[in-house]
């Protein structure tokens, strides 16, 4: 409908929410380049709430239809022209991810558990506190690996993420050659 709306009405009174709109569910189906030409569509004269959400926008479509790297500098220029902006959390979210996966490349355990960090304090996902308690445990942080397993046993009971949780403490009970913890674990 909103397409239909632009078509017709191009310099339309409601152009730019209906643009706004228009990207917004083309990225959330899938068409990533269609959400990339609508955030182009946005004219240089719009509120900047509505800036805010498209540079945010544009980031996150660009991640996913070219990779991480390729937007990584777009979420750094989303933070230094919105530093208050609706969307800064998630884009500081989006920049430590991709600070993970280059200290995964890196080998670099300490700055894997420091994004990883960062990551948590905002998702708070079982999933993002499992790839936290593996770096704890790449970084030789045991006990912070540990304490993390068994917390996502404890906060997500009956999960994919809890197994997990409660496989990856067991194997470090056996590797510790704690056999009777592993046993409990």
């Amino acid at each position: 409908l909103m397409r239909r709306y632009l078509r017709r009405y191009p310099n339309g009174k409601y152009a730019t929410e209906a643009t706004c709109t228009s990207a917004w569910s083309s990225y959330l189906t899938g068409r990533y380049a269609d959400a990339l030409a609508m955030c182009a569509a946005i004219r240089p004269e719009s509120p900047a709430k509505v800036k805010d959400g498209i540079a945010y926008l544009k980031a996150i479509a660009t991640s996913a239809s070219q990779g991480a790297e390729s937007a990584k500098a777009l979420f750094e220029s989303y933070l230094l022209n919105f530093p208050q902006g609706d969307y800064r959390v998630m884009a500081e979210s989006w920049l430590a991810r991709i600070g993970f996966q280059e200290a995964r490349a890196a080998d670099d355990a300490t700055k894997m558990v420091e994004c990883m960090r960062r990551v948590v304090a905002v998702s708070k996902a079982a999933a993002d506190r499992l790839v936290l308690a593996w770096a704890y445990e790449k970084a030789g942080r045991k006990d912070e690996a540990m304490s993390e397993y068994a917390d996502i046993s404890k906060a997500y009971p009956d999960t994919p993420e809890a197994a997990e949780a409660t496989f990856r403490k067991a194997l470090m009970d056996l590797r510790e050659e704690r056999w009777a913890a592993a046993d409990l674990s």
